[in-house]
């Protein structure tokens, strides 16, 4: 970073601090040695999981209790939380051994007993076997568990065969098993329930692919989606997120980012600079652009017409809910016949009607087209989305249509915990999280997790 970086990082600090848009709001303290290695966040509750298997909840705007340990340690790491906000119900992956369902209630008890256990693999033998060879990355619904030992070497062409499954959280539902063609090893960055991203390492030059592959679709098994090829002077990328509308985040070279569209040539759409000198995590919020908007309007004068535009929003949204969710069971009831016979190519004609098309052409899944497509007018028309980014002197930054903005300082926030306002909160060389939904912000440390409000 040049001097003129360093100057404006400090005009932006200088004024956030003064306008005290944030401040401090609560602190859950974790034992030294036991890393938090997964985060959540919705608008009741935070939730942390360790590194030996503790799972803390933290109930938002609440007089009574506040904090309920549902899971007071385990022989492996939690690696992934989602929550089901309809049915109230948080899983919880332990390793990659099982996921454990909670069902949420208002009033939390502590040692709360989980209600489902799910067992990733199909006995205790084959988890002993593969634990210290697997990977695990939870998505909303559904995990999926990468083995990653050299699971079949063809000496010929110098090619490794990875195996995957997915797991959906839903017992009833079958796993998916597929397999990855890679010529050498893999690192994994992230998983959306339908895409798995990660960088393929070509040879010892750091010359590397990018790769998102299409999980779901058992018919290209081995076939690769895109491919980004970097060379070394492209950087360390450090993080990856998949974003809607078929777009993916990249963070490089320490402070780089990257907005690029799944194209075959990978198109590039953004890029800015972080505000920082290395990024350590990474959220992405949508913003809903009409509620932003309603604060700054008459309401008087834009009453009748916004509820007209809610109610269409609404029914339409409905809509397409419901066609979405009788597409999906459809292909659900030909998984469950056979979850490795290969699956027509599905896409949607104008009339909104199935056809098969060629298989050598590069769709999109059909599950994934009906999600973006559910999602399409709120993502162009009436969303934005912020990019949320922790770098290592605890600035968290906010880009937005453009333009980067350092939001607070962790360690400039007042009323902090004064014993840690002279530590370094990330000396530890853990992985780090950042949650948010724009109201809270959670934040990992070497200490716990922080919790910083916006002021009203």
């Amino acid at each position: 970073m040049d001097n003129n970086d360093k100057s404006l990082s400090k005009l932006h600090l200088n004024t956030i601090e003064d306008n005290n848009s944030f401040c401090y709001y609560e602190y859950i303290d974790i034992i030294l040695g036991d890393p938090i290695t997964a985060l959540l966040l919705n608008d009741k509750f935070v939730a942390i999981g360790t590194m030996m298997g503790r799972i803390k909840l933290y109930l938002l705007n609440n007089s009574f209790e506040k904090i309920t340990n549902i899971n007071n340690g385990d022989l492996e790491n939690i690696s992934g939380l989602s929550f089901n906000e309809v049915k109230r119900t948080l899983f919880a992956s332990i390793g990659d051994e099982k996921i454990l369902r909670y069902i949420i209630k208002d009033e939390l008890i502590n040692n709360t007993k989980p209600e489902l256990s799910i067992d990733i693999y199909e006995n205790p033998a084959q988890h002993n076997c593969l634990c210290d060879n697997a990977y695990v990355l939870m998505a909303q619904e559904n995990l999926i568990k990468i083995d990653l030992y050299n699971y079949e070497l063809d000496e010929e062409i110098k090619n490794t065969t990875y195996r995957y499954e997915i797991i959906f959280f839903d017992d009833s539902s079958p796993k998916i098993t597929g397999f990855i063609l890679s010529t050498n090893y893999l690192v994994p960055l992230d998983f959306d329930g339908f895409h798995f991203i990660y960088v393929e390492y070509l040879n010892d030059k750091k010359d590397r692919d990018f790769c998102i592959k299409d999980v779901i679709d058992v018919e290209v098994e081995y076939e690769i989606i895109y491919r980004f090829k970097v060379n070394e002077k492209y950087g360390h990328i450090s993080h990856a997120k998949i974003l809607k509308d078929n777009k993916v985040i990249i963070v490089h070279d320490f402070n780089k980012c990257e907005i690029r569209k799944f194209t075959n040539n990978f198109e590039l759409l953004e890029s800015f600079k972080h505000i920082g000198d290395e990024v350590y995590a990474i959220d992405i919020f949508y913003e809903d652009i009409i509620n932003s908007y309603n604060e700054d309007i008459d309401e008087n004068i834009n009453k009748n017409k916004i509820k007209e535009k809610d109610i269409k929003h609404e029914l339409n949204t409905n809509n397409e809910k419901n066609e979405y969710k009788a597409f999906n069971e459809n292909i659900m009831n030909e998984s469950k016949i056979s979850n490795r016979k290969k699956l027509p190519k599905i896409d949607l004609n104008r009339n909104k009607q199935s056809k098969i098309v060629s298989s050598n052409e590069i769709k999109t899944d059909s599950l994934d087209l009906l999600r973006n497509k559910t999602k399409k007018t709120q993502i162009s028309e009436k969303q934005n989305i912020n990019i949320i980014t922790l770098d290592i002197d605890g600035n968290v930054n906010n880009y937005r249509n453009g333009f980067e903005e350092i939001l607070f300082n962790l360690y400039k926030l007042k009323n902090i915990h004064i014993d840690h306002k002279d530590k370094r909160f990330f000396d530890m060389g853990y992985v780090y999280y950042i949650k948010t939904n724009l109201n809270f912000f959670c934040i990992t440390t070497d200490f716990g997790c922080y919790i910083i409000k916006k002021n009203e």
